[in-house]
């Protein structure tokens, strides 16, 4: 379990492993995570490796570029608590915000499952978009 790790240790590979999804590296995200991973996001559920890579895939199409400003994170033993607010950008160039709430679950110093609490965001359009 995590308890050989300080909290210090799990901040940092709660850290490392957004980073690397930011990057666009699915493969370094991966590698702070259990095998047998599982990303819940909103409604969906998204269960091993592979169905994580076919969730990155989805969210790289819909936003191509994105950044993470970190309000919070708490650990707490083997689970932690993370608010931030992910910046993205569509395809079309519209720029949006999302805040939300990520828990944790921790096991041997990796991650073992991710529940992303979506809060209500805004999408920025210009106003040229809007007249049409």
């Amino acid at each position: 379990m995590v308890e050989n790790m300080r909290e210090g240790e799990v901040e940092e590979v709660i850290r490392d492993a957004y980073r690397a999804l930011v990057r666009g590296d699915v493969d370094r995200m991966l590698s702070f995570c259990t095998d047998d991973v599982t990303l819940d996001w909103g409604p969906f559920t998204f269960e091993g490796e592979e169905e994580v890579r076919q969730w990155e895939e989805e969210l790289r199409r819909m936003f191509p570029e994105i950044g993470i400003l970190e309000t919070r994170l708490e650990v707490h033993g083997s689970t932690a608590v993370h608010e931030f607010i992910i910046e993205v950008t569509t395809p079309e160039g519209r720029r949006g915000i999302l805040p939300v709430t990520g828990n944790y679950d921790v096991k041997d110093g990796k991650i073992q499952r991710i529940s992303i609490t979506l809060l209500r965001g805004a999408l920025i359009v210009s106003e040229a978009e809007i007249k049409h």
